[in-house]
């Protein structure tokens, strides 16, 4: 029986050490001689240690059932599964208690409960149509945390885990198809995380409500599978990153300071939908490939947002209501794609930048940004030399006072429509002073309705159409044609 428990110890230290979490990196020191402490109770039997082994026929309709409570402190469980149609209960109450389970097989069934803190659950399972039921109840995010580690390898699998009370750690492995993952947490200071996620068909649904939570797909790789996050409170943080096509990721952060990043996504026929509900939130995507659709949605003062694409097709949608919020979109080495920016409240900030750099063309976009409010600042800059951009679209409108729109575009066949509502209201090149165009067969449209405004720059080109209407008074307008 020690020998059992040395091995079970061992491989709590080995789980734990290895972790990624934040948690793990603030007092890893610390966290280790706990568990080699805990791991040294457990080889001296001062805890107890239960194995449960169970096995049946491949095909079997009716496994074995096995129920398994534990009540005390250092526990341990073991649970060993080979066929299918198994199940197996595990209660644990008190503090540092470990369940550990491997199931080979299909259609079998574990549920764990442990409540108190700093307990641990691990599973392997190798098989088809199996379901885990994990609940851990009673974390301490200032003390010792539970954690659950899960690894997938099949088809059909379904986790489930809740954890209450804050300081709850969750890691998942999934490779495979049509596998299902649920978490949810309460409390503060949560952490879940899916190492990788290789497979087709795959969901993972995920809630946390508390402060500091912390969710992180390191890897997706694979075709039609669906991200859905949800958080409440302050200080979240989302990151992933995506390599695949026709995945679906949909996220919604209510709080303040929350933010949602990703690393680059290398992948066909995304959707991307984040909805931020609160004061000072962030959201950033760089992406590479054809016919992705981005969309951010900010409710509070003080938001961020930021996309970048190399590619075709793709559609970039920013929407912020409040006050100084910044909306930048840059289109790298791209043609065909949309971009759409709006923004309700004063002091906001809108970029659209398409660059060519490379030699490649940016063509065929469509953009539109309309900002309403006062004191807002945008800008546009359609590549850089007179032969990288072409037959775009641009349509921007702003409605209020002492709205400024920064103008470069340079290219041939582009349309410029450009709507300024109020007093004060300026078009002028990035630095303030006269916009330049460098364009041929390009039509220039812009209407002020108001005071004190001003449009000045010059056109070179030929074939061009230019219509400047201003209505009200001490209105400038300057343009040259070249």
């Amino acid at each position: 029986m020690r020998t059992l428990k040395t091995k079970i110890a061992t491989a709590i230290i080995v789980a734990c050490a290895a972790t990624g979490s934040a948690m793990a990196q603030d007092n890893t020191a610390t966290k280790i001689d706990t568990y080699v402490l805990q791991a040294d109770f457990i080889a001296q039997a001062e805890g107890n240690v239960i194995v449960v082994s169970q096995q049946a026929p491949q095909g079997s309709q009716f496994g074995n059932t096995t129920y398994v409570s534990q009540d005390g402190e250092f526990n341990g469980t073991e649970i060993i599964i080979v066929g299918d149609a198994n199940e197996v209960n595990v209660e644990q109450f008190g503090f540092d208690n470990v369940a550990m389970g491997t199931v080979t097989g299909d259609g079998n069934y574990v549920e764990v409960l442990q409540d108190g803190e700093g307990n641990i659950f691990d599973t392997t399972i190798i098989g088809n149509d199996n379901q885990v039921m994990s609940a851990q109840i009673g974390g301490d995010y200032l003390g010792f945390y539970s954690r659950a580690v899960n690894n997938i390898e099949g088809a059909g699998n379904v986790i489930s885990l809740f954890g209450q009370g804050g300081g709850i750690w969750v890691n998942n492995t999934i490779m495979g198809f049509d596998n299902t993952i649920f978490v949810e947490q309460y409390g503060d200071w949560g952490e879940a995380y899916v190492t990788q996620l290789t497979g087709d068909f795959n969901e993972v649904e995920f809630f946390q409500d508390g402060f500091y939570s912390i969710f992180n797909v390191t890897d997706l790789s694979g075709d039609y599978n669906l991200i859905s996050l949800s958080t409440q409170g302050d200080q979240g943080r989302i990151s992933f990153a995506v390599y695949g096509s026709d995945n679906d990721i949909y996220v919604e952060q209510v709080g303040s300071f929350n933010s949602v990043s990703s690393d680059i996504f290398e992948s066909d026929e995304e959707t991307v939908v984040i909805g931020q509900f609160g004061e000072g939130n962030s959201a950033s995507f760089d992406s590479m490939g054809a016919l992705n659709a981005y969309a951010i949605a900010q409710e509070g003062n003080g938001n961020e947002s930021y996309t970048a694409a190399i590619g075709i097709f793709n559609s970039f949608t920013v929407e912020q209501v409040g006050d100084d919020n910044i909306a930048d979109i840059l289109n790298f080495d791209g043609w065909n794609n949309n971009v759409k920016i709006t923004q309700t409240g004063n002091e906001n900030t809108g970029y659209v930048l398409a660059f060519s750099d490379t030699g490649q063309p940016a063509d065929g976009n469509g953009i539109k940004l309309k900002q309403t409010g006062n004191q807002n600042d945008a800008a546009i800059s359609l590549a850089t030399s007179d032969t990288s951009s072409s037959s775009n679209i641009i349509m921007a409108e702003q409605s209020g006072d002492l709205n400024v729109l920064d103008l470069i575009v340079n290219g041939n066949d582009n349309f410029v429509d450009i709507i300024q509502q109020g007093t004060g209201n300026w078009i002028t090149a990035d630095d303030g002073g006269p916009f330049m165009m460098t364009a041929s067969s390009t039509s220039f449209t812009v209407e002020q309705l108001g005071n004190d405004n001003l449009v000045t720059g010059s056109i070179s080109g030929s074939g061009g159409e230019i219509s400047i209407s201003q209505t009200g008074d001490f209105n400038v307008a300057t343009v040259n044609q070249i």
